[in-house]
């Protein structure tokens, strides 16, 4: 198990599919990095409304369990 682990670490640092690829060596300008750079801020905003969500139903949640103590 433990020669696996070690064969499996040296074909990864070995291999060269494990380096950055072209868009982290290349120009910030360029139309793929900003392409990037609004994908990942626009997963961002989505992730952040399904939290949003997800919180205001659980609050949501919190006050009417709280209702139905008191009634």
């Amino acid at each position: 198990m433990k020669a696996a682990g070690i064969a499996s670490l040296m074909v990864f640092l070995m291999s060269r599919s494990a380096y950055a690829c072209s868009v982290c060596f290349g120009s910030t300008e360029t139309l793929a990095t900003k392409s990037l750079n609004a994908g990942v801020l626009s997963l961002i905003g989505v992730i952040t409304f399904v939290l949003a969500g997800i919180a205001y139903t659980a609050f949501t949640w919190m006050k009417r369990a709280q209702q139905l103590e008191n009634y």
